[in-house]
């Protein structure tokens, strides 16, 4: 992207060639003069970019990152336990680390590709690198451990780059109240809990972010109730574009390409069940997005579908959905509803709840703690990422980790009887490493003679 006016680039052109027509010269004096303006015109132009691209002043930096680290020293105090927490703003995907908190986001080069393609199976932003937890549902809540919300308590003079609402969140207990207001699910998932062994033998395959989730759900829980139910939009107004009565997959094209275009679509939330959009990535990029008025900050560097919740279990008001055109024609790519049975769902969740890993000591590279199946649960599952370099012991013998839906690692063990369960992350090759370091000490000091 370029801040620069064709004027400024042209302008750039002639004192250019100007400045190497006078290097031809003789006089001194003449090409310094040249080579001034040329110098000052390469200086103008690069400060006009750097000053766009800061788009954020240093108060304004200083202030959100001394908002989410209060939050987090109190939130620390009052919950000494391992969990993750989920956030509605965000502004880089550094956010986590500045907090020091564990959370969804991260921006890496050393990311694991399949822990990006596990976010975006879940409907999440992800990307080459990059993951962002900014749009979850209460199963994702659930299943990956995030068991605070944090949401600014009003609006704050911060620039955020994603900015979702969740409603589904709205009537959860209250932890406590800063810059942010922080409440608890009381549904969510430790960090390793008893399940069933059925996704070693039915892998998960849709590419459908809310049916994954389900699926996923429910092989671990072992059910086969569903909790999302397709839901029709209650009413949908057309402005400048075509009246259409399928929505999913079909493509809006203006019928005056001068003028505004919307669609607007109506939803009635039913009682005791939450609200869930579906977008493609072609909407995130070629629409704007109004839920009740408020205009969705949406990320649009997905490379999929994405989720978002527009009503929780307690909403009883018609909600407006408004989309409007950024340009002529608009593929509504993965546009869905989906309604999710908080009973059925809290149904399963309580299931995978009743045998915890009871953490004694967590820290980033060790783990332990006790843990007792139930009768009908085989495996111990946990939401670490599967990548290399992490070691299990079973009371005290090791044990070989299976990678689950190909980003996650679990452990088989046998039910009704406590375990102690300990993971070790050693860094892969730490040891050839350390050898081949040691090698070249001893050979330079042999060899090497002042």
């Amino acid at each position: 992207m370029t801040y620069l006016k064709p004027e400024f680039i042209w302008t750039g052109y002639v004192i250019g060639i100007l400045s190497l027509m006078a290097l031809l010269l003789t006089d001194p004096q003449v090409k310094f003069f040249f080579i001034l303006v040329a110098v000052a015109d390469v200086t103008f132009n690069a400060t006009l970019t750097l000053n766009n691209l800061s788009y954020i002043s240093q108060s304004d930096f200083a202030n959100y990152t001394q908002a989410l680290q209060t939050t987090s020293r109190q939130q620390h105090r009052l919950d000494e336990t391992w969990y993750r927490v989920a956030k509605t703003v965000s502004r880089t995907k550094d956010d986590p680390m500045q907090a020091n908190i564990n959370s969804g986001d991260e921006f890496s080069s050393t990311l694991p590709p399949q822990m990006a393609k596990l976010m975006t199976h879940l409907g999440q932003p992800a990307g080459d690198g990059v993951i962002s937890y900014i749009s979850g549902t209460s199963v994702t809540d659930s299943l990956l451990g995030m068991k605070y919300l944090w949401q600014p308590t009003t609006k704050q003079p911060w620039e955020t780059s994603v900015d979702l609402p969740r409603p589904d969140w709205h009537h959860q207990p209250r932890a406590l109240q800063t810059s942010f207001k922080v409440t608890r699910n009381p549904w969510t998932l430790p960090l390793g809990f008893g399940a069933q062994d059925n996704l070693l033998t039915q892998p998960v395959k849709t590419g459908d972010p809310i049916r994954y989730q389900e699926q996923l759900y429910q092989r671990l829980a072992g059910t086969n109730q569903s909790f999302f139910n397709v839901a029709n939009f209650n009413q949908v107004n057309f402005k400048n574009l075509p009246p259409t009565t399928q929505i999913t997959g079909s493509m809006l094209v203006k019928q005056n390409p001068h003028q505004a275009a919307t669609m607007t679509l109506i939803v009635q939330p039913r009682r005791g069940q939450s609200s869930y959009l579906t977008l493609g990535n072609q909407i995130l990029e070629h629409a704007e997005i109004r839920v009740n008025g408020r205009r969705y900050d949406l990320p649009n560097s997905s490379l999929g579908t994405i989720v978002l919740n527009v009503a929780g279990p307690n909403e009883t008001k018609p909600v407006k959905i408004i989309v409007r055109l950024k340009n002529e024609s608009l593929w509504l790519q993965n546009m869905s509803l989906y309604q999710l049975d908080q009973l059925k769902f809290r149904h399963a969740a309580q299931k995978l709840q009743r045998a915890p890993w009871r953490l004694t000591h967590a820290t980033s590279n060790y783990l332990t703690g006790s843990v007792k199946l139930a009768s009908h649960q085989t495996m111990l599952m946990t939401t670490i990422p599967a990548t290399p370099g992490w070691h299990a012991f079973v009371d005290g013998h090791p044990r070989p980790l299976i990678k689950v839906a190909n980003a996650f690692w679990a452990l088989k063990l046998s039910p009704q009887q406590r375990h102690q369960v300990t993971m070790i992350f050693i860094p892969p090759f730490l040891g050839l490493g350390m050898l081949i370091t040691l090698i070249s000490l001893w050979l330079g000091r042999r060899y090497l003679k002042p």
